[in-house]
Formats: C-alpha cells, sequence, structure tokens
C-alpha cells in the first residue's frame, strides 16, 4: 500500500491528464521581470486612507540594536485606539546565504 508501481503508471499516464497538466502551466505562469510600478504605496500610506493614523517608528535600523525609538514608539501605542505593528526582515538579515540559528527577530525587536 502506498508503493507506485510501474503497472499502475499506466492508469494514470492519460493524455487528458498530460494536457491538463500542461493548461495548468500555461496559466499559471508568473511574471519574473517587473517594470517601474505605476504606483508605490507603504503600508502606512494605504492604512493612512481609511483615518486619521499616528505614526512613529520604533527601530531606526532593521537590526534594531538601538533601543532610543521604542520607548516613545510605545507612548504612542498607548495613546491610540488600535495599534499595529509592521514587523519583518530584510536581505541584510534573511537571504538565501546567510544562516540564522532562530526564527526570532532581531535586536530590540523580541517581544519577550
Amino acid at each position: 500500500m502506498g508503493v507506485l508501481l510501474s503497472n499502475h503508471l499506466a492508469r494514470i499516464m492519460f493524455a487528458q491528464h498530460i494536457e491538463v497538466a500542461a493548461e495548468a502551466a500555461r496559466e499559471g505562469v508568473v511574471l519574473l521581470k517587473n517594470g517601474v510600478p505605476c504606483r508605490y504605496a507603504t503600508p502606512l500610506d494605504d492604512i493612512s486612507s481609511y483615518g486619521e493614523v499616528i505614526y512613529e517608528m520604533g527601530c531606526g535600523e532593521m537590526a534594531c540594536w538601538n533601543d532610543s525609538l521604542i520607548f516613545p514608539a510605545t507612548e504612542v501605542a498607548k495613546k491610540g485606539g488600535v495599534t499595529l505593528l509592521l514587523m519583518g526582515l530584510d536581505l541584510s538579515i534573511e537571504a538565501e546565504s546567510l544562516d540564522r540559528v532562530d526564527l526570532l527577530l532581531p535586536g530590540y525587536t523580541r517581544l519577550n
């Protein structure tokens, strides 16, 4: 059970299956190179279109080794009705050739 034997291939390798797979591949082609975008928007731009937004940066650089901006951002967050944290990594920290020892966010962005 669970082993695909060569005599089973005759039952699944129909021309119709191959055509369906080829059609899915044609329709699933992704544009691999984009030109100049017609519009550039940050998450802040888009969120601001829904109402008043008070923005305060919590880290000045991606690694966030300096906590001087976190405390002012915390004070702004205390005053707001809703607080959104937009966090992530750039290619200086997360890339194909970079190894990481954990999945934590860097520096002072660690919420522990």
